[in-house]
């Protein structure tokens, strides 16, 4: 391979030479914004109208039941709506809150109400039943934000305002007053997991919708589904008419073709088309089972069937230990609402319904309380088992909430012993309870789940055993691949039962701010004393990173964890034939899959990680050179489009890949290239363009600035392009910068090429061609090229002419260029050049993490739902 040329600073410096002299009375006619931003995160979809930003002074305050909510992002009123961030006014409320990055999603538990919202979508489940919201939740500096309607629909909550005194007075009755947070703690751990299984399922829809219910494939995907839960007794499809088509493990197989049409789940998805979970039944393999079910569709968005989960109730609850309360261990029930027993830790009571069967009618107390607990969604109440003398009675407390998933719901009922002091309101018998707690401790212990996850998975970090209140120090150090050490820090207060977990809590102090759990991920930043020279260095090789524990400064606890770019099983094939030149990967398994090509940027070469990355995703990827590597062009300059056709050409000749799935993927200039090729290949069936441009821009090589050419040919003949003029302002800039060893922001470079109307005109690249949706990633703060300016300019265009497909732009105010996966450092976000340059991609550390965050699982999502791959 040649050796990189960093052409961006060769073009910089010799423009700047040859045109300095020659800037007076040369600067164009200032013009206006080719397209307004949204000013705050957004979601766009083609068809849609981009939402309007804050107007000024329409700042206000939150109080609950009197007493300020305290933000670290604050609420808006736009459009007479209030928007609040979700998690500090659920935390006031005493709800759990719980962050996936992978999906987006923020859970809130209250005491019989589970709240979960995913940015971007514009409806809200409220135990898993979906409710519209007005507008779509949003990212805004790392905090999701909401229309207050949702929360008030979710917990009963009165709202009054005082448009004097600009206050929001929310009431809600004794919220969280008297019920065990470790209850609620359960709730959210059994309700994500539910949900988890429910994405799960939602990505072997996707697949399947490509592989056909019956199979190879189609047997490998439900294969990988039965094996991941130990509580799922087997994975199956079931066609249109309601027969089995195929079912793993193989201890299974025999019950392929069975006819279940008449099974009332079954009957209700294929009615509605809408996923489902059935109450417990007896399945035909012969034992009580709840029946998790997502509707498969084809390309023409017809139901071919469904796939199935067959989940062992009673082995799915057993797997949640069970919170200690008042220092013993209680009991765990989960009921349906017409009495029946799912699960209870003492087994011989599953199965059994608390209305009908007479072992209970003797417990005192016990069908009034049942009858509560099926009415009310969550309570505290006693009863007392029967046969006890009334001196020596054994008081039973009951504590109660709800789970639900698709329109079901189950209580969940947790008993234990009472005595008189428990019987105390509000938080007495939190307070003794951790005391009792205290003469157990446990040692101290670091958590950290899992220990290998691919770039862009997330980490759960929890300790445990802790001090309740005293300061511990979570500490994470690793090596990028130039040998530079990066670490990163955050100090807690461990909560009232010894716990810190940086998901729901928020560090006093540290190299980061607020809840977040991939905050010591993303804010790992160079020792001191050390200036790298660029982003974080990354490769395929994986990479170490350790997290330790620190209490009064002395290290007590240690793990190490692993993120890798490539997963096992995973080939890597170098590829110089047929006029392609890069590198090819293959996922592990059988059968033709979906393929995207990746296009890096003006680096040249190929960008390996994020094709290894999708390839571990389970797609073909073809990480493509189009220039900087032996048998290619030296230069960024007239690159034959046809560089990608007879990569989409070679790619259909393989047997791995399905002709009919190809993407692809490009950042920076590669974007530009990705929707470039795109408007003229119909082979490609979705596109993602991060950082994108809107047209094509003058070619980037030594001779910038003396001889304008255009980056891209079709045909033998150079493309349209916009030329990129240096003024004497800029020119300024840079040599002040340079001079000062100051990183020198390229944006306005383009900026002020956007402004030559006529080029502009000639030089848009006609996205509306494209044979299939578009997805763009921008930042509102982008110093290497107007990249959010130039993706509402193609977001324009698209609805303009009528784009037949769900586009989307995913626009992040703070964030810069650089955009990658989440958990990964973004502390850095500048790049040192030869001849002492250094390039401002833009961003703030926090606004690139937030946007990382929330775009990556959108973008496999994306892939998923229009190529067929995995989520």
């Amino acid at each position: 391979m040649k050796n990189k040329i960093y052409h961006r600073v060769f073009f910089l410096l010799v423009l700047t030479l040859s045109l300095l002299a020659a800037v007076g009375g040369r600067a164009m006619a200032q013009e206006g914004e080719a397209g307004a931003l949204p000013r705050q995160d957004s979601v766009q979809v083609a068809a849609s109208a981009a939402p309007s930003g804050p107007a000024a002074g329409t700042g206000f305050s939150v109080k609950l039941n009197g007493r300020p909510v305290v933000f670290d992002v604050s609420p808006r009123l736009e459009e007479g709506r209030f928007l609040l961030p979700m998690r500090p006014v659920l935390e006031a409320m005493r709800a759990k809150v719980s962050w996936s990055g992978e999906t987006g999603t923020a859970v809130a538990c209250l005491p019989g109400t589970t709240l979960a919202v995913t940015a971007g979508t514009q409806y809200a489940r409220i135990n898993g039943r979906e409710y519209p919201m007005p507008v779509a939740a949003e990212i805004d500096r790392g905090r999701l934000v909401v229309p207050a309607e949702i929360i008030l629909q979710a917990t009963g909550a009165q709202e009054q305002w005082d448009g004097a005194a600009r206050v929001l007075s929310l009431f809600l009755k004794d919220p969280g007053a008297g019920f065990p947070a470790p209850v609620l703690e359960l709730q959210r751990d059994v309700q994500n997991e539910l949900d988890r299984m429910d994405r799960d399922l939602a990505a072997a829809a996707g697949e399947l919708a490509r592989t056909g219910l019956d199979g190879e494939e189609a047997r490998r995907i439900l294969s990988g589904l039965a094996a991941r839960y130990p509580y799922v007794a087997d994975a199956s499809t079931v066609d249109k008419n309601g027969k089995i088509a195929a079912v793993e493990p193989a201890a299974y197989h025999e019950f392929a073709g069975s006819d279940i049409s008449g099974q009332e789940q079954v009957e209700r998805l294929r009615e509605t088309g809408r996923p489902v979970i059935s109450s417990v039944f007896t399945a035909v393999e012969g034992f009580p089972a709840l029946d998790l079910e997502r509707p498969v569709f084809n390309r023409q968005n017809e139901l071919t069937g469904s796939v199935s989960l067959l989940i062992r109730p009673e082995l799915l609850f057993a797997s949640f230990a069970v919170p200690e309360l008042q220092g013993q261990r209680p009991e765990m029930m989960a009921v349906q609402k017409d009495g029946y027993i799912v699960y209870d830790s003492d087994s011989s009571q599953i199965g059994r319904n608390v209305f009908t069967d007479p072992f209970y009618q003797d417990y005192t107390g016990l069908p009034a309380l049942t009858r509560r607990t099926v009415a009310d969604r969550a309570g505290v109440g006693t009863y007392a088992p029967p046969d006890q003398p009334s001196q020596k009675q054994v008081v039973k407390r009951s504590v109660w909430t709800t789970l639900g998933l698709h329109g079901t719901e189950w209580r969940l009922v947790v008993n234990y012993a009472a005595d008189g002091d428990s019987r105390a309101a509000g938080n007495k018998e939190e307070g003794k309870m951790e005391k009792k707690s205290d003469s157990n401790k446990t040692a101290p212990a670091l958590e950290i789940s899992p220990l290998q996850a691919l770039a862009g998975e997330p980490w759960k970090i929890r300790v445990s055993g802790l001090t309740p209140g005293a300061p511990v120090t979570l500490v994470a150090e690793q090596q990028d691949n130039k040998g530079i050490k990066w670490e990163s820090h955050a100090v807690f207060h461990a909560d009232q039962s010894g716990v810190v977990d940086p998901a729901v809590q928020a560090p006093v102090s540290g190299s980061y701010e607020g809840a977040d759990p991939a905050g010591l991920f993303w804010s790992l930043r160079p020792v001191a004393g050390v200036k790298p020279a660029g982003t974080f260095a990354k490769s395929l090789e994986p990479q170490m990173i350790t997290v330790s524990v620190e209490v009064e400064g002395e290290r007590i606890l240690a793990q190490e964890v692993e993120r890798l770019y490539l997963l096992p099983g995973v080939k890597r094939v170098e590829v110089r034939e047929s006029g392609v030149v890069g590198t090819l990967f293959l996922p592990a398994g059988e059968g033709r899959r979906p393929a995207i090509i990746v296009l890096g940027g003006s680096d040249g070469g190929t960008y390996e990680p994020a094709a290894a990355i999708y390839a571990s995703h389970g797609y073909v990827t073809l990480a493509l050179a189009y220039f900087g590597m032996e048998g290619l062009p030296d230069s960024l300059v007239n690159i034959p489009l046809e560089t990608v056709g007879k990569a989409i050409e070679w790619l259909e000749s393989r047997p791995e890949v399905d002709k009919d799935a190809i993407g692809v993927w490009g950042a920076s200039k590669g974007a530009e290239l990705a929707l470039l090729a795109a408007s003229h290949y119909p082979q490609i069936k979705a596109v993602v363009a991060k950082s994108p441009s809107a047209v094509v821009f003058e070619g980037i090589s030594k001779d910038s600035g003396k001889n304008h050419q255009s980056s891209w040919t079709y045909k033998g003949e150079p493309l349209s392009f916009v030329p990129t003029i240096f003024t004497e302002e800029l020119a300024g800039s840079y040599f002040a910068a340079v001079a000062k060893k100051e990183p020198w922001s390229t944006a306005p470079l383009y900026e002020y090429a956007l402004q030559n109307q006529e080029a502009v005109e000639k030089a848009t690249i006609k996205v509306e061609n494209i044979n299939g949706p578009v997805l763009l990633v921008s930042g509102g703060r982008d110093g290497a090229w107007p990249s959010g300016k130039m993706a509402e300019m193609i977001m324009q265009r698209l609805r303009e002419k009528g784009h037949p497909f769900p586009d989307m732009h995913l626009h992040y105010r703070d964030a810069g260029h650089q955009i990658s996966t989440p958990y990964s450092p973004t502390t850095v976000y500048w790049l040192t050049l030869p001849g002492g340059f250094i390039e401002d991609l833009g961003g703030t550390p926090e606004g690139n993490a937030a946007a990382s965050m929330d775009s990556w699982p959108k973008i496999i999502d994306f892939f998923a739902r229009h190529l067929g791959g995995k989520q």
